[in-house]
């Protein structure tokens, strides 16, 4: 039984380690893409696009049974907000820097953590609000607001309080839905809602080259969620979890070698601060309810 646990635990790492080398790849397209393209459809593609590999989930869970949604206000409320959210990340790339706006974004767990108290009545003990104060000043220093604050940082970090309200509306979805199902609807309603600012600025593909590009942001997420569904399904949150932030060395990686930028002092150190405090607010959660914080949107 030991061996069997030790290889879900390394089976699970993977499949985690591989949904972020996805998304940061899925990341570092919408970068390339948004020279050319709108972000408005560029969002459209990327939820468009995901719903054809969460019928892949939705068939696991049950099929045509895991059509029927519960709570379909909740559901409609997550796609909305998604689209919206995803809009604001996908501009925060298109005039920030990758590493940046990357490790900025995924200081949400720090805001899931403040905004649990009132939405989920949640109780937050000291060491978590201190995990989180400490954490929020990683974000400023990644930020460098007295130096050089720009508008992609203030986008990211606008995101990371949507994205933190997401994950609210999440949690409270999947107590009633299976993950399938309300990562589906959420799909289905961020398209149907940014379809028509996409018309407003719709370009035809130039090439076939950009048109696989446009499609792989939905199909690779897409792709990714399932690798991420599959890590949290088989390993402890606690052992996986921690893995949701390579995707900030593969960001700042391809942030090098694709678009030409160069690491800063204060966005390391700022991102080790997130790091190791998003590590021991998701440790001390998962002590504490053994309910993993699922980020189904930038995962």
């Amino acid at each position: 039984m030991k061996v069997q646990h030790a290889q879900n635990v390394k089976s699970g790492i993977l499949c985690m380690i591989l949904a972020m080398f996805i998304f940061a790849i899925v990341n570092a397209a919408v970068k390339g893409l948004a020279s050319t393209y709108g972000v408005w459809q560029i969002t459209f593609c990327r939820f468009f696009f995901v719903l054809f590999p969460v019928l892949y989930l939705l068939k696991k869970e049950g099929g045509k049974k895991a059509l029927k949604p519960v709570k379909l206000h909740l559901l409609a409320a997550t796609g909305i907000i998604g689209a919206f959210a995803v809009y604001i990340l996908f501009k925060a790339f298109q005039i920030g820097r990758l590493a940046d706006v990357t490790a900025l974004a995924y200081s949400s767990i720090l805001f899931v953590t403040a905004l649990s108290v009132p939405f989920l009545g949640e109780a937050v003990g000291w060491r978590r609000w201190a995990a989180v104060a400490v954490g929020f000043s990683g974000v400023l220093l990644m930020a460098n607001p007295d130096i050089d604050f720009q508008t992609g940082s203030l986008l990211a970090i606008c995101f990371a309080f949507m994205d933190a309200v997401i994950m609210i509306l999440l949690r409270l979805s999947t107590r009633y839905n299976a993950i399938g199902t309300t990562v589906f609807y959420m799909a289905l309603f961020a398209t149907l809602t940014s379809f028509p600012f996409m018309l407003m600025e719709f370009s035809m593909p130039a090439s076939w080259t950009d048109f696989a590009l446009l499609a792989f942001l939905g199909l690779g997420g897409g792709v990714g969620q399932i690798f991420l569904t599959r890590a949290y399904s088989i390993a402890p949150a606690v052992a996986v979890a921690p893995m949701i932030y390579t995707s900030m060395i593969w960001g700042a990686l391809f942030g090098i070698f694709f678009f030409e930028e160069s690491l800063t002092l204060s966005l390391v150190s700022g991102a080790v601060i997130v790091i190791l405090c998003s590590i021991y607010i998701i440790y001390r959660e998962n002590t504490e309810r053994n309910i993993p914080p699922r980020d189904l949107l930038i995962d």
